[in-house]
Formats: structure tokens, sequence, C-alpha cells
């Protein structure tokens, strides 16, 4: 199971409102909220904790390749993602990726006191690496909010990629600099 405070907290809370909300659109009893909270939280936690195995993770085709070069022009390769430090350990070790070898930090949820959109992931990555101007990171993502999370930390350059769940169109919708297929385009551009 997983049981990272910064994860809990919020998607405990994030579902509590929901819930609170159609309660009293529905007009239903708010005390049973708290039962339903928790149980949809328990639910939550169990299924993330099972959602990531071999069967459901693999990586593209050329990322280690493109870390490397990236790596090798002395550009810092940082992954931040919102979920907890557990769940991002287990994608790493499926993947097979390591910090230190294969890409130089991973910034969680865990790490920081604000989520996405807010700019604290890439804060803390700048921090750890001397980076003082935030026009020189680069963020790409494949969500919405990833963009926001560049933006809101005023990057040089926010990209979207298409390898989530969003379309093309979606992404336009937060304004990144230039949506590519997958991450390995950017090889091109650099």
């Amino acid at each position: 199971m997983i049981d990272s405070p910064a994860i809990s907290v919020r998607a405990h809370l994030a579902i509590s409102d929901i819930l609170n909300e159609v309660c009293k659109n529905d007009n239903t009893a708010t005390a049973d909220s708290e039962k339903w909270t928790d149980a949809a939280f328990n639910t939550f936690k169990s299924a993330l904790a099972s959602a990531y195995t071999k069967d459901t993770v693999a990586t593209f085709d050329g990322m280690l390749d493109f870390f490397n070069q990236l790596k090798q022009s002395g550009r810092k390769v940082v992954l931040n993602t919102g979920y907890d430090i557990q769940t991002a350990n287990k994608i790493l070790t499926i993947l097979g990726w390591s910090v230190g070898r294969d890409i130089d930090a991973l910034i969680t949820a865990d790490d920081v006191h604000n989520g996405r959109p807010a700019p604290d992931m890439i804060t803390l990555a700048m921090e750890k690496f001397g980076i003082e101007h935030s026009q020189q990171v680069l963020k790409a993502g494949d969500s919405g909010i990833d963009i926001e999370e560049g933006k809101n930390a005023h990057c040089g350059l926010c990209v979207g990629v298409l390898t989530g769940v969003q379309t093309h169109v979606q992404l336009e919708k937060y304004s990144p600099d230039i949506v590519l297929e997958k991450l390995t385009d950017l090889a091109a551009l650099i």
C-alpha cells in the first residue's frame, strides 16, 4: 500500500471535496461522506499500488540514449512527478532506470509543499543544481498541468508531448511553446 503523507493528504482531501459536493447537491446526509471518503481513499491507494507493473509500464525507444545525449552536452536530466516517492521509485525500478546513472535527479510530490501546477518541483530541481535562472530550464510533459507548472516557473521552454492521454488540441489550450509526438523528438531541436 502507498502511504505517503503528501499524496495521501491531497488525495484524501480531493475525494472528500468531491463527495461533499455530491452529497450537498443530492441532499444526501453529509455524515456518511466521511465514511465514503475513507472507503474511496483506501480503494484509490490499493489501485495505485497495483497499477504499475512490468505489464503496464514501458519506456519509449531511444529514451536512455536521449538522456545520455543531454547529459553529455552538460545538461541535467531531472524527472518530476505528482506521484509520491514510493510510486515513482517503483516505476523507475520497472524501467531499469537509476538516479545518478540514467537521470540526475527525481523530484516527487513528497519533496515539496505545493504540487502542480505550482512551480515548487522545478524550483527544487534548480536549487539542487545551482541553476539561478528559470529561462535556462526546459519543462516537458504530457499533460496540461505539466505545461502550467513550467509556465508558473517561467521556464525558458515549455514542451507538450503526445505520449500521454491528452491530445494535441487539449495540450494547445495550455499554450506550450511546442507540441511534439514524443520526448525524443527534442533531440533534433537541441
